[in-house]
Formats: C-alpha cells, structure tokens, sequence
C-alpha cells in the first residue's frame, strides 16, 4: 500500500483521506479473493483506477459547492 498512499499524496490528496483509501483498497483486495471484484489489484493502478479517477470531477471543480453525488457504478459492487 506505500505506493498507493504515495501516489495519491503526490496527487494532493490530504492525508485523512489517503488513509482511509488505503483501508478501503485492502478491502477490495482481500474481498477480491472470494469475489471477481475487480482486475485492478496492483497498487498503483488502484490509485489511479480507483480512487483519483473517481475524484476527477471534484478535482476539476465539476461539482457545485454543496451538490450530492451519487456513484451508481457499473461493475459487480
């Protein structure tokens, strides 16, 4: 998990958060051995897949101020 949290401290992600991702991809992972949860397992590309990709439109400043999201997703969770 250091490159993960490396990765995403890099990209400006504050540190609270970065923890808690890193909590939520071991879960995926050790989910992911019962479940074909996803095929994104390597760390790095968790960041990247996972976790900014999903942050991009707050990151962009897509999102009003005090907006709601919903992520309905579209794979197996």
């Amino acid at each position: 998990m250091d490159k993960l949290r490396e990765i995403l401290l890099a990209e400006g992600v504050e540190a609270e958060a970065v923890h808690k991702m890193e909590e939520y991809a071991k879960i995926i992972l050790e989910t992911n051995k019962t479940m074909n949860l996803t095929r994104i397992t390597e760390p790095a590309e968790m960041a990247h897949k996972h976790f900014l990709d999903s942050l991009a439109p707050a990151r962009l400043g897509l999102l009003p101020e005090r907006g709601a999201v919903l992520d309905v997703g579209s794979g197996a969770g």
